[in-house]
């Protein structure tokens, strides 16, 4: 798969690929003159419950000995 992702305010393409049969998400950054040339990159697995409102979202670094963050879902308002 691939896009565009918000990450902390900004948009980054990325690439969702699998390494060693892990979900990998690969996100690149733009340098100083604008190019985009830095790819950065983290281990992601979702858990998904019947009540999708429970689906856990983790993810975390670029091997497998680093910690995962978890995040669950945020309900959808409108306004």
């Amino acid at each position: 798969m691939a896009g565009s992702m918000n990450l902390n305010g900004k948009k980054y393409p990325f690439l969702l690929i699998q390494i060693k049969g892990n979900p990998h998400v690969v996100y690149f950054r733009k340098n100083k003159e604008g190019i985009i040339d830095d790819a950065e990159s983290f281990n992601i697995m979702l858990v998904t419950t019947k009540d999708k409102k429970n689906d856990i979202l983790f993810s975390g670094g670029d091997f497998n000995d680093q910690a995962f963050r978890a995040y669950k879902r945020e309900p959808i308002t409108s306004n």
